[in-house]
This record gives structure tokens, C-alpha cells and sequence, in this order.
């Protein structure tokens, strides 16, 4: 990444389409990009709040996401701030969570 321009993307770039869901550091929605109409995942981690443990946990996914390259792991797209949050924007993989899969499977 350059001077880290990702992360001063502008908030108004996707569109929520919806919540995919909710846990401890923050929400997953379903979002489109403006200049593609490609639909990734978007997760809006709230710093606004967490310990510096915890702000580091965070900040720790998005440089291990941006490393990694692997078929069965999410694919890491961009990171932006935006005020108070932390977005990752991932790619978005249909069928919900690994836990929903594996439960409608049986």
C-alpha cells in the first residue's frame, strides 16, 4: 500500500445493501461499490469505545487480511477510517457464515 491511501477512501464509495450480521468489534454488511457494482462485505469496526488491546486486535485483522492469499480464507479488498470506525472491505461470499454452512450441510 502507498501512504496508505485506502484508508481516506471516501464513506459515500458503497452502498449498504444490507446486515449480514454482528459480533464483539463491530457489524458485517452486504455493501456495492459506486464505481464498479461489484458487492463485497463490509466491516465497520467502532474504535470509539475499545481498550488499546483491543484497538490493536483490530488493526492486527486488517494487516494479516492485507497479507494473506488463500482460496478458502475471505479475501481482503481495502481498509478506510471514517470517523470513529475502522471499515474493512472484504470479499463477499454468499451462503452466510462458516457456522450457517456447515449447520444447513448436516
Amino acid at each position: 500500500m502507498e501512504e496508505d491511501e485506502s484508508l481516506l477512501k471516501p464513506s459515500n464509495e458503497y452502498e449498504v445493501l444490507g446486515v449480514i450480521g454482528s459480533g464483539g468489534f463491530g457489524t458485517i454488511y452486504k455493501v456495492r461499490s459506486v464505481n464498479t457494482g461489484k458487492v463485497y462485505a463490509l466491516k465497520k469496526v467502532i474504535l470509539k469505545g475499545l481498550n488499546i488491546t483491543q484497538q490493536r486486535s483490530a488493526l492486527k485483522e486488517v494487516l494479516t487480511l492485507a497479507k494473506v492469499s488463500h482460496p478458502n480464507i475471505v479475501k481482503y479488498i481495502t481498509s478506510y477510517l471514517e470517523e470513529s470506525a475502522l471499515n474493512l472491505v472484504m470479499e463477499f461470499v454468499p451462503g452466510g457464515d462458516l457456522l450457517q454452512v456447515l449447520y444447513y450441510k448436516k
